[in-house]
């Protein structure tokens, strides 16, 4: 396999393509789950944006889960999102929330998980602009913790060179994103934590979060 071989019996071709390339594009086909599979299927054949919104209502669940519940402003949106469910669902659903330990993109998550906390200590020491009410705000969109916590617990992803964002056909950017419907906070890899607490704080402080003030 490593030097061009045949690919192994036992792996799809879409699992072949991308252990060994890297970039893959699912295809419904790929999905094995008949009933998300007809979904999905009835997204992209929506022919109006009533049916279009018909059916995105009824797997707004497992969106939210995937971070793919964004606004969906046209009918031609159908084909973003449903490769961004593809993707989820065939490839990124299946990544550790951490790369391997000893590898080179793991060195780097570990750097940035030190300017995180590093982060929050200068937050609630008041030596940010952003307190860590206006973090939680924007990772969660909630002002205060409620007494029974986060539901969905909290988590942390890393934008590496390579990370397609759902609804977005940029590639990684400089400042941190969140999907408050899933508690997810998406950190960008940097070297040095003055560029990294400079880019926070920008995004933070520059976020007010659906209106609260």
């Amino acid at each position: 396999m490593v030097h061009g071989g045949p690919s192994l019996g036992f792996f799809s071709s879409t699992l072949f393509e991308c252990i060994v390339n890297g970039n893959v594009s699912p295809t419904i086909e790929d999905v094995h789950d008949s009933d998300l599979r007809d979904k999905i299927t009835k997204i992209s054949e929506a022919g109006s944006m009533e049916e279009l919104m018909d059916a995105t209502d009824c797997m707004s669940d497992y969106l939210a889960n995937a971070g793919c519940l964004w606004a969906v402003k046209c009918l031609k949106d159908k084909d973003l999102l449903v490769q961004d469910i593809l993707l989820f669902q065939v490839v990124n659903r299946l990544h550790g929330p951490l790369e391997r330990a000893g590898s080179n993109r793991r060195m780097q998550e570990n750097i940035t998980m030190a300017f995180w906390r590093d982060y929050l200590l200068d937050a609630e020491e008041g030596n940010s602009p952003c307190s860590l009410e206006r973090i939680l705000m924007f990772v969660t969109g909630c002002s205060d913790l409620s007494a029974i916590g986060l539901k969905p617990q909290s988590s942390i992803e890393f934008l590496h060179t390579d990370t397609h964002l759902p609804g977005s056909t940029q590639q990684r950017d400089k400042f941190p994103t969140a999907n408050t419907c899933v508690n997810c906070l998406h950190l960008p890899l940097y070297k040095d934590y003055t560029a990294f607490k400079d880019n926070m704080d920008f995004a933070i402080c520059n976020t007010q979060g659906f209106g609260q003030k």
